[in-house]
């Protein structure tokens, strides 16, 4: 099979959508994580594994029914593209800002030949992954910070029903504030009988949160220019 060629460091390209990523107005939140942890992590990483909201390097388990504030702001999508079991480039740009991802077939590594082999089955495996992320942090000015990320269907749906209980309701009554959420999990019967109920997470909005929360990470951060992620 033919070897990619190495492209690490992480780097961030610009799609070929009108908007730019890494702009002068992009997230606070994305570069003071890469400012504070070289990468585009934000506090500790959470994810939904095997059926458990974990957290961390060591996969600390969250309780189910833990809340969190979800700052939709930081909301970014897009296709990160892994390397070595590692993120080696990414597109992803913020929803708040508009930005639509390119489609797949506007991305680079086109030829399955060119891809890794998956361990599990031996075949090729598409490098490029659609992605979700998202900082969310405890209640509480001095609440831990989080950064959501997922690339699942289940993750994908989460993040869809939390999108748009969050456009209602900045709409109404809680303009100005952030969703509430609880980590919470869901199940469907898999089509293959083998496979049995598959765990998905969801993110029920269990209450609102005053945008100030976030404020004390927002000042500590000065916005920078598009750069590469060392």
């Amino acid at each position: 099979m033919a070897k990619s060629t190495k492209t690490n460091p992480l780097k961030v390209v610009p799609s070929q959508q009108p908007a730019v990523i890494q702009t002068e107005e992009a997230s606070y939140f994305l570069d003071y994580g890469r400012a504070a942890t070289g990468s585009s992590i934000i506090g500790m990483l959470l994810k939904f594994n095997k059926g458990d909201w974990v957290a961390g390097q060591d996969n600390e388990e969250l309780e189910d029914g833990t809340t969190l504030i979800a700052n939709m702001d930081s909301l970014t999508v897009g296709w990160q593209r892994w390397e070595d079991g590692r993120p080696a480039e990414q597109v992803m740009g913020q929803l708040v800002k508009g930005f639509v991802p390119p489609r797949r077939n506007e991305l680079s590594f086109n030829d399955p030949n060119e891809w890794e082999r998956d361990e599990s089955n031996g075949k090729p495996r598409d490098p490029w992954v659609y992605t979700h992320q998202m900082v969310m942090k405890e209640p509480g000015k001095k609440g831990q910070l989080y950064t959501f990320t997922s690339s699942s269907g289940g993750g994908k749906t989460a993040i869809g029903k939390l999108s748009t209980a969050y456009g209602d309701g900045i709409r109404g009554e809680h303009a100005g504030e952030y969703p509430i959420v609880e980590l919470s999990k869901g199940s469907y019967l898999h089509r293959d009988p083998s496979l049995g109920r598959i765990k998905v997470p969801e993110l029920p909005v269990v209450g609102w949160a005053d945008r100030s929360e976030f404020d004390e990470v927002v000042e500590a951060v000065t916005p920078s220019s598009r750069k590469k992620i060392k």
